[in-house]
């Protein structure tokens, strides 16, 4: 990647930065991440299918999303221990909320919440994966695309606490 595919998208992740701001006053921190923060908020880290998605929340005029039930398939759990099949609840009053398509394979970073579990920084913690290529990443010092083995390895090289190859 040249410096001017640097520095543009460095500066579209300070744009996204700076229009999620007013929701992020509401809805506590959200901002880009490099992968090892990322790596540390989750709770658990898995690679999974969308297998239903339940709209419970219709979108409105003040409601950009719809508020939805989505049960993802675990095909592989990098971090944490979940059942084979977990619910994920959005919230469609936030903005920047990771919004799901059926049969979608995705890398989910999870939290654990009172109503089962959400994804952390919203859209940036769900990374779609399609014919081995993760992407688009929404990470700070990660590239736009990139081949999945090679993302899921730096993943386990930070749980393992080992440094990032190049």
């Amino acid at each position: 990647m040249n410096s001017t595919m640097r520095s543009r998208r460095y500066t579209t992740i300070l744009l996204t930065a700076m229009l999620l701001l007013p929701s992020t006053l509401a809805h506590g921190t959200l901002y880009p991440l490099a992968l090892p923060a990322m790596v540390s908020r989750s709770d658990f880290i898995v690679v999974g299918t969308v297998k239903k998605i339940v709209v419970e929340k219709e979108k409105t005029d003040t409601r950009p999303l719809p508020g939805a039930r989505v049960t993802i398939s675990v095909n592989q759990l990098i971090k944490g221990n979940l059942p084979r099949a977990i619910e994920i609840n959005t919230d469609p009053d936030f903005m920047e909320e990771a919004i799901f398509a059926q049969h979608e394979h995705t890398l989910l970073f999870l939290q654990r919440t009172r109503t089962g579990y959400a994804v952390v920084q919203g859209f940036m913690g769900k990374i779609p994966i399609t014919k081995g290529i993760a992407g688009p990443v929404h990470l700070i010092q990660q590239p736009e695309q990139i081949p999945v083995e090679k993302l899921l390895a730096e993943i386990n090289a930070i749980l393992k606490g080992e440094p990032k190859r190049p």
